[in-house]
């Protein structure tokens, strides 16, 4: 019974009106039994989330299909809003790009079942139903073209729907060589096999992310022979116009996971496809009995002397009868005729290179002889490897490789990596001797299997027409049982879904869901900005921008209009990288899936510094301050700190104290207890810049509250009673950046002092005392005098209009950039007048020139010497000029009263 006529037969059979009636009893039975669980299953109560609740609730005056109607386009809107775009290279796993998920869309994970291809389709179970949409232009930084995942009725807005079948391919390597081109298709032909040889309307390739538009031509010519039509490559019109594919079907990992008979399936269906391509005849009688090619190489990696590796194998051809040799070289063939020499070829004889790909193409069992230039064997690695791979995948022999003992020259050890690039292209020697008795060999064992094949032909005919009855019989009964478990169809799955009364509040939970579906978690700290990590929107949350008025802080709010009403989410626990932890926007009726809503206000402090350094810290707390003067004073519950994006649990005693006296209450720090429960915040506030961008004035009112929040907390008084007529406070430091000789420094400004009416020195050390005795001290002094370092933070503790004179080491005016500067930045931020610095002339020595940067490591906490003469005159000048300020706002009325205004 020929396969034609058992099939004729089935059609016969499945066209008969006994059995079409039967089937159509069957059907009905099957739509009324799902009809009657329908009705069932919409009577139970569905849990809605209890401000979408509320607002249902309140629509009721309106016509319930109104509400219904408005509801839904309402959640589909915040649907399309959701989707949200992630780079398709991430660079997070850069170190490892081709493991597990991959750094291509590395948020997804592929589908596989154990043997057959690893492979992602959409939509699909695994996507919940979800298209794949593709956006970005970029072909030389994968980093910058994005993936997401869209609803079908909520596609992105100005997205674009491909129709049809798109295969998108990630290929590690180049889409240009053949064997490399031809390891990315060859899962696509595995996933068509197993669906009904569904062929793609498009193509979409990607290597490292990047975009590629063309392939070469004996791989293009393989696809068409295979799906029997051209390749089309799709081309992204606009960078920021996203693409969405009614299917898609993504391969990332070639041929990896495939099990051996899986892909001999597919290299089958490829060499039949080919050769029906090309009109060539699958008849035997056009071939020689035994066909051994010598396919040959121009330029790198081709034989030395070819004529005399030609006449080893034609003598050796000639011994064997039936044998015919043919000398080719693939650069001169089109691709029908390599398919054609391929067909004719039992022994294919070449060295390592892209033609060896052809190998694919013979009829199975057909030998391989491979040759590599000298130098191959240490250095090339796996890569040496691929044809005895391709071989084994394919069906064929791989009879060895021989590798030229002799060769180029190199200069290094032939183990070192640099000899790779002398030997890579070099060219093969040959060896007579080796030649002619391995081309013997070989010939011998394929006139063996020749023989056998033949005797054992009548056998396999009979294997044959059994495995045929056991498939028509298997085809049968598998018709059968699926008759009998037919599955809902769409079309009335579609129906089902539109009845007004009963499923209204079903489709309302159903799109909710979707919504909380829809939250895509992104990295908090971005790897493409790493070259500027502060510019801009930072690579902190890269993918938000902040909300900012010309001359205040710069900040986000969640929720608001800019983030649509979502709030902010945020999720890990890393302590070291913080590319592990993770932000998100969500809706509040659809949060994240084991989401924790943590209530009131939370500040979120990114800071590119440290939280311990009293400047560093305070600089990343002064826009949270400037934000609560603005609105209304509203204080945080709690503070979630980040530096790099990296998780911080704690941050200096004196800015700790700072925040109590600011805000009336401790700062509590948010501690996530599991990596993977998000915490979502009901309302939120973030800062990633600092005081950047807030005008003078801004950052003098933050700091007036500040000060004044210090003193109340302190029970200071802000009474002139208490406070001498001028203020001199040496305040000093021990170790790195210390004087010298401090009791010489001292003497200087004590004698400048006492020749000034009402003047009182004060010499401390920050590290002996308290955050209160501090700001006691700063209150009483309106002349500080110290070295550059932390203890100078407390500066804008001071009335406005207070002096400060810095000084500093050997080496940091050329060596410290701006770090240098901000004391007097933050006097001038503060309200305060720097006075200018001092930097010593003399100091450490460095064995390098003093501009270069490796002296700083010396210079950086070296200590400081002294100029009496220098330092006197400075000292004068400084209080002379203070007392005359102090006469003229005494006349005033003024002195000392703004803090007391802020804060009142």
């Amino acid at each position: 019974m020929t396969k034609r006529s058992v099939s004729r037969r089935l059609v016969t059979c499945l066209a008969s009106p006994k059995f079409s009636l039967n089937v159509l009893c069957l059907v009905v039975t099957v739509f009324v039994l799902l009809q009657i669980c329908s009705f069932h299953i919409t009577q139970q109560p569905i849990l809605l989330p209890p401000s979408l609740f509320t607002y249902l609730k309140e629509q009721q005056q309106e016509p319930e299909q109104i509400i219904s109607e408005n509801e839904t386009a309402y959640l589909v809107e915040k649907l399309r809003e959701s989707v949200t775009f992630l780079p398709l290279k991430d660079l997070r796993f850069s170190n490892k790009p081709l493991e597990g998920h991959t750094w291509f869309m590395s948020s997804l994970y592929d589908n596989q079942t154990k043997g057959e291809v690893q492979y992602q389709e959409f939509p699909s179970e695994s996507s919940k139903g979800r298209l794949l949409c593709l956006k970005g232009v970029d072909e030389h930084d994968g980093s910058w073209n994005y993936y997401a995942q869209a609803w079908p009725q909520a596609l992105p807005v100005n997205a674009s729907l491909q129709e049809g079948l798109t295969f998108v391919s990630y290929n590690h390597y180049s889409y240009g060589n053949m064997w490399h081109g031809l390891s990315a298709m060859v899962p696509f032909v595995a996933w068509s096999l197993r669906n009904q040889c569904e062929s793609p309307q498009r193509w979409v390739l990607y290597h490292w992310g990047e975009l590629r538009f063309k392939m070469g031509n004996w791989l293009s010519e393989i696809i068409t022979a295979t799906y029997g039509q051209n390749t089309d490559f799709l081309r992204f019109v606009d960078g920021n116009k996203p693409v969405c594919f009614h299917k898609a079907v993504v391969m990332r990992h070639n041929e990896g996971g495939m099990l051996r008979e899986r892909r001999m399936e597919v290299f089958d269906l490829i060499r039949c496809k080919a050769r029906k391509y090309c009109n060539i005849s699958f008849s035997q009688t056009s071939k020689s009995r035994i066909g051994m090619t010598l396919l040959m190489r121009t330029g790198p990696r081709s034989f030395k002397n070819e004529s005399a590796v030609i006449d080893v194998f034609k003598r050796e051809c000639k011994r064997v009868e039936g044998c015919e040799l043919k000398v080719s070289y693939s650069n001169n063939l089109t691709f029908c005729e390599q398919v054609e020499l391929m067909k004719m070829t039992d022994v294919l004889v070449s060295p390592h290179g892209a033609q060896l790909t052809n190998l694919v193409l013979m009829d199975r069992n057909s030998s391989v002889m491979e040759f590599l230039p000298k130098g191959w064997r240490k250095l090339a690695g796996v890569g040496q490897l691929v044809y005895q791979w391709g071989a084994s995948w394919s069906g064929m022999r791989h009879e060895g490789s021989w590798h030229d003992p002799d060769g180029e020259i190199c200069q290094f050890p032939d183990t070192d990596r640099r000899c790779m690039s002398v030997y890579k292209n070099g060219r093969i020697g040959y060896n007579e001797t080796y030649f002619g008795e391995w081309a013997k060999s070989v010939l011998a064992s394929v006139w063996r299997r020749l023989v056998t094949c033949l005797s054992s032909l009548k056998f396999y005919l009979n294997v044959l027409c059994l495995v045929v009855t056991v498939f028509v019989l298997l085809q049968i009964c598998s018709f059968q049982i699926t008759q009998r478990s037919l599955s809902l169809p769409p079309a009335l799955l579609t129906y089902l879904r539109h009845q007004p009364e009963q499923i209204s509040e079903n489709k309302t939970a159903y799109l909710v869901e979707k919504l909380r579906e829809s939250v895509t978690f992104l990295p908090l700290k971005d790897y493409r900005f790493s070259n500027k990590p502060l510019e801009g929107h930072t690579w902190f949350m890269s993918s938000l921008y902040d909300n900012q008025t010309k001359g205040e802080a710069q900040y986000q709010e969640f929720p608001s209009d800019s983030s649509k009403g979502r709030l902010l989410c945020l999720k890990g626990v890393d302590e070291h990288d913080g590319s592990w932890n993770s932000y998100a926007l969500a809706w509040p009726e659809a949060l994240p899936t084991n989401a924790v809503l943590q209530e009131g206000l939370t500040f979120v402090s990114y800071n590119q510094y440290d939280y311990g350094n009293l400047w560093h810290g305070l600089t990343a707390v002064v826009p949270f301050v400037a934000w609560s003067l603005r609105n209304q004073y509203e204080k945080p519950q709690k503070w979630v700190l980040y530096h790099w994006g990296e998780l911080r649990f704690g941050m200096g005693h004196w800015l700790s104290e700072i925040i109590t006296a600011t805000y009336g209450q401790e700062p509590e720090l948010l501690r996530f207890a599991d990596q993977d429960k998000p915490v979502c915040f009901e309302k939120a506030v973030v800062m990633r810049h600092n005081e950047g961008g807030m005008s003078r004035e801004r950052r003098m009112e933050a700091f007036d509250l500040i000060r004044c929040k210090a003193r109340n907390y302190c029970n200071i008084s802000s009474s002139e009673r208490s406070k001498p007529r001028i203020g001199m406070t040496l305040l000093l430091r021990t170790g790195a950046r210390s004087f010298r000789n401090e009791s010489m420094v001292i003497d200087v400004f004590k004698r400048e002092c006492k020749r000034v009416d009402g003047c009182e020195i004060n010499v401390s050390y920050s590290n002996n005392l308290t955050f209160c005795e501090q700001v006691g001290l700063m209150q009483k002094t309106d002349v500080l005098v110290s070295p550059h370092g932390a203890q100078l933070t407390n500066l804008f503790l001071m009335n406005k209009n207070s002096s400060v004179m810095e000084f500093f080491p050997k080496g940091w005016l050329k060596l410290a950039g701006v770090g240098q500067l901000v004391y007097q930045w933050g006097a001038n931020w503060s309200g305060m007048r720097h006075e200018g610095s001092w930097h010593d002339p003399v100091g450490e020595i460095c064995q390098f020139p003093d501009t270069d940067r490796r002296c700083m490591s010396i210079y950086k906490n070296a200590m400081i010497g002294y100029n009496e003469t220098y330092f006197g005159e400075w000292a004068r000048r400084v209080l002379g000029k203070f007392s005359i300020r102090e006469m003229k706002e005494l006349a005033e009325c003024n002195h000392g009263n703004s803090s007391l205004d802020v804060c009142s």
